[in-house]
This record gives C-alpha cells, structure tokens and sequence, in this order.
C-alpha cells in the first residue's frame, strides 16, 4: 500500500494481509464478514465492507475507497478485520498520510 493517499480519494485500493501471532499467512477464504476500518486524526471512524484480494489463502483483504472515506488532512489508520468460525482476527495497523489535493 502507498505511504501516501489524498482527501477524497475515489478507487484507490487499499490492501491488507492478516497474519497470525508468528506472523505466519492466515486462510482468510472461509472469512465473514471481511472489514476494513479506516480511523482520521480527526475521529473519523468508517468500518467498510472488504472482500477477499485473490481466493484469500494469501491473507490478504481489500477495499476500494468511495467518495466520505478520507475527509480529513493527516494521519489515517486503516486495519482489517475477519472473521473466521468463533474467532476475529486483524491485520496490523497500516498508518498513511492523508495529504489535501491541489
């Protein structure tokens, strides 16, 4: 994923990769719901519908941003979050910068 995303960023591909605790590849292909959350320095906080990036053996989820996702100049948080039988698992914390466009 790029360091660097725009306010009012429409199509840009956010991607992310569960691991588990040996930072191993989790299956997320049997996952539901796949969820990115997408937290701004200004408490804006979007938790979005994800879906697998390939068949998801790879453990990667993503999500393409629409327009009200990024609305504020600054830091931006983004973590996905699965679901696979009784447990949750998350990605780690991906931090970008939202920069203003000109």
């Amino acid at each position: 994923m790029s360091s660097e995303i725009r306010v009012g960023d429409i199509g840009t591909v956010l991607i992310l990769t569960i691991l588990d605790q040996d930072e191993d590849v989790v299956d997320v292909s049997s996952g539901s719901p796949l969820e990115i959350i997408i937290l701004d320095n200004s408490g804006n906080r979007h938790v979005r519908t994800a879906g697998l990036y390939t068949d998801g053996t790879d453990g990667k989820i993503s999500y393409t941003l629409v327009d009200g996702d990024i609305v504020a100049v600054g830091s931006v948080e983004i973590q996905a979050r699965v679901t696979i039988g009784a447990g949750t698992w998350y990605s780690n914390v991906a931090r970008v910068s939202a920069s203003r466009r000109i």
